[in-house]
């Protein structure tokens, strides 16, 4: 009997041997195909659902209409053949939320209402080698964005939106042809600690390439410490690189935007804002980055018409703290934008601006700053009454004055272009007809014409837009003087 109960009991030792065993059994992996053959399953979630944590998931190429939930450790590989998540009529293509050490790569995302991918409340991620293509479909023409956080509305949360994410990793993504890039925000938790790398981030339009945004003005918040380094950010609709703390309480600082190539964006190079009190947009990093052509569209906000690398505006709470050293910077009109940024440490920059530096102390302080006037006038000839207005102007930059002018501030359908004083700061356009046009000279007596000036380079690009700003002026119905009007010996001014 006793030795009965010895087998038994060796029996049972062995089987609790086989059981932790099993507990302990490495990580498996599993396949994905369209066609579910091979033994592999057809549905990527179903795979995912199904997968233990630590597990492997490799899906052939093809593509797979779905969209997939990740909130467990795990691999998520695509095939190097082409693996295409269509996210049509979905909110995200693949969402990573809620865990940490997972790693999502060689996929194509499309399609997706919102983002392609989104990574949120999560830590130790990669998101690697995957392109995220004409995604934020939900976007409207008003700028609403149908199921998007409220602070999101104008970008549908970005092609990638990555929130309340921690000690993570996004390198070697295509990102393109979607409102915006990449949205870094502590909407549902501080984002701190990512690095941003080797991506192609061009042509998202109408927002930027990549933004570090705090929406969230409660503690614990925040976006710092992420660095964002050798990445290709350039012809998105706004920043390159942007940093804003938009109201009391946010904060987005102590991060570091190194060595990229940022040029023909909407927006400056890289651009900080805050517009409130109780803001913290301070101790960032802009170094080895190069800029060229950037600000294209003019920034409202700053009130900087002209094509500028960097952007610092902070008209009611100021930047302190910034660092801008190393960097490269060319076809430009403004190097650096100074709008109430206190103790900036500028060093070692190859800046060959126009103007290399602007400071501005109050903050958004208006540039280019623009005195304009306008005088009309009539006069008879033997084919009845000319008539023409001349408007006066200075400029920040120098180029040849341009004045567009129609019948509305959102027509202005005609164009003169100055002669004589081209190439300097001081203008004095005389507008008589479209210079573009075959008609005759002579605008419509009585009539009261909307006008706004600019300065153009001698290719024709607009340098000086004077903050987009639009005038009046009514043309006489009778004769005021005897012939055309000559400019003034200098050019004039107002």
């Amino acid at each position: 009997m006793r030795r009965l109960s010895q087998l038994l009991v060796g029996i049972f030792f062995v089987a609790g041997l086989s059981v932790v065993g099993i507990g302990t059994t490495a990580a498996a992996t599993s396949c994905v195909a369209v066609l579910g053959n091979g033994g592999c399953m057809s549905s990527i979630q179903a795979a995912v659902d199904a997968a233990a944590p630590g597990d492997t998931i490799t899906v052939g190429g093809g593509t797979f209409a779905e969209s997939v939930s990740i909130t467990k450790s795990l691999t998520l590989q695509g095939s190097t053949s082409g693996t295409t998540i269509d996210a049509t009529g979905k909110d995200h293509g693949i969402q990573v939320s809620g865990t940490s050490n997972v790693t999502v790569s060689g996929f194509t995302v499309m399609n997706a209402g919102l983002s392609g991918i989104a990574v949120m409340n999560s830590s130790n991620v990669n998101v690697s080698g995957n392109s995220l293509l004409y995604n934020d479909k939900n976007l409207t023409p008003q700028a609403t964005c149908p199921g998007a956080p409220g602070s999101d509305q104008d970008d549908c949360g970005a092609a990638l939106y990555v929130s309340g994410v921690t000690n993570s990793t996004f390198d070697s993504n295509i990102i393109q042809h979607n409102a915006d890039g990449v949205l870094v925000t502590d909407e549902t938790g501080p984002s701190s600690g990512n690095t941003f790398s080797h991506n192609t981030i061009t042509l998202n339009g109408p927002e930027c390439g990549l933004t570090l945004a705090s929406h969230n003005g409660t503690a614990p918040n925040g976006v710092f410490n992420n660095t964002v380094s050798n990445n290709d950010i350039s012809g998105n609709g706004a920043s390159g690189v942007g940093i804003f703390s938009p109201f009391p309480g946010t904060a987005a600082y102590n991060n570091v935007v190194s060595g990229n190539t940022l040029f023909n964006n909407g927006h400056a190079g890289v651009t900080l804002h805050t517009h409130a009190p109780g803001t913290n947009d301070n101790n960032n990093q802009i170094i080895n980055n190069t800029f060229g052509n950037n600000n294209t569209k003019g920034d409202d906000s700053a009130q900087v018409g002209v094509t500028t690398a960097i952007i610092l505006s902070a008209p009611a709470n100021p930047i302190t703290g910034t660092v801008i050293t190393g960097n490269t910077i060319n076809d430009e009109t403004i190097g650096i934008y100074l709008g109430n940024a206190t103790g900036s440490t500028i060093s070692d920059n190859t800046n060959n601006a126009i103007i290399p530096v602007l400071t501005v102390p109050g903050g958004s302080g208006g540039v280019p700053s623009t005195a304009v006037s306008a005088s009309a006038y009539a006069w008879p000839t033997s084919s009845g009454l000319t008539t023409a207005f001349a408007v006066s102007f200075n400029s920040a930059t120098a180029g040849n004055g341009q004045v567009l002018f129609g019948t509305s501030c959102s027509g202005l359908t005609g164009t003169a272009t100055e002669d004589a004083f081209a190439g300097t700061t001081s203008h004095w356009v005389l507008v008589t007809r479209d210079d573009f046009s075959t008609a005759g000279t002579g605008l419509t007596p009585g009539t009261t014409y909307y006008y706004a000036v600019a300065t153009v380079s001698s290719s024709g690009v607009t340098v000086d837009n004077n903050g987009g700003k639009c005038y009046t002026v009514t043309i006489p119905s009778t004769a005021t003087t005897t012939g055309p009007p000559s400019p003034p010996a200098s050019g004039g001014s107002a």
